[in-house]
């Protein structure tokens, strides 16, 4: 079957300790064939397998005021290890009959945070 992998297996562990939290997660997929673009079919190429780690990590800090309880802070980083992988791919054939192979590259390593204000 065309772009369901055969494998795929998540792991992941959290850790807190009063107002901190940390966690960090794998994903595994496995190789998958992809569909031939315009009709629909599978076919005998596929994209490789790959892994992806994520970490993020937050701090709460009470705040004693009228009308904030606490400030929360975060970071994450996605594709921590900075995996080149391609999540989707198709095949196609060009005008000469050559067949080639179409992908959707993976993002790279993302950081993103936050600042969250509970009142």
């Amino acid at each position: 079957m065309a772009n369901v992998p055969k494998n795929m297996f998540n792991v992941g562990l959290d850790w807190g300790y009063h107002h901190f939290h940390a966690h960090v997660d794998g994903k595994y997929i496995s190789s998958q064939y992809v569909n031939q673009q315009f009709a629909g079919t599978s076919t005998s190429q596929t994209i490789p397998p790959y892994f992806l780690l994520n970490l993020g990590v937050e701090d709460t800090i009470p705040v004693h005021a009228d009308y904030v309880k606490n400030v929360q802070l975060a970071l994450n980083i996605d594709n921590l290890l900075n995996r080149r992988y391609f999540p989707k791919g198709s095949s196609n054939t060009d005008y000469y009959g050559n067949t080639y192979l179409s992908v959707l590259e993976g993002m790279p390593r993302f950081v993103f945070g936050s600042v969250t204000v509970k009142f």
